[in-house]
């Protein structure tokens, strides 16, 4: 229990407590919410292969969701770092649950795992997937780029649009218009 107490307002008692019973019942309603929010969007289909550079640049009306589900095990991962007692127990079973008993250690095997996972929880008429490209070398995560040293932002255009090629395999040409730079 902990004293709370606003500006001109009495004292109250606030429990910060977090039962396992919350913890086990926000789990469900998360993954729920998920569920309802993918079931709720719909994306317009663009084939990346046969779609002419005009159709890429132009802003759908409806956007695509993309749901990392290793963010979310990672905040589950957060929660067990701080929790004590039976919301522990709690958080640490659903992430052995998510990962399926953590029966791989590389991580293609947990993303399967996670596919497994939402494949059992979503209804049946809805589709989710996780992809992987396998890349013979690993890249860094995060590319650092600043338009600050680039008087006309062409330069840093230029690299985005390259790293994007590289990464899609050339299906992609480019993202930021050449007319869009920071310093038009």
């Amino acid at each position: 229990m902990k004293l709370s107490q606003d500006q001109g307002t009495a004292l109250t008692f606030v429990d910060t407590r977090i039962s396992h019973y919350l913890v086990t019942s926000f789990n469900e309603v998360l993954v729920a919410y998920g569920l309802h929010a993918l079931r709720g969007c719909s994306a317009s289909p663009l084939d990346l292969l046969q779609s002419s550079n005009k159709e890429k640049s132009t802003t759908p009306p409806l956007c695509a969701t993309c749901v990392n589900p290793l963010v979310a095990v990672r905040a589950w991962s957060l929660l067990t770092l701080v929790a004590v007692g039976k919301t522990l127990k709690a958080a640490d079973k659903f992430i052995y649950n998510i990962l399926g008993a953590a029966a791989s250690d590389d991580f293609h095997g947990t993303l399967r795992a996670l596919h497994e996972y939402l494949e059992e929880k979503q209804p049946k008429f809805s589709c989710i997937r996780l992809f992987v490209d396998h890349q013979p070398k690993a890249r860094p995560a995060f590319m650092e780029c600043s338009f600050s040293g680039d008087d006309d932002g062409l330069a840093s255009i230029a690299r985005i649009n390259n790293e994007v090629q590289e990464s899609t395999g050339q299906r992609v040409d480019y993202v930021v218009r050449e007319d869009n730079g920071p310093n038009r």
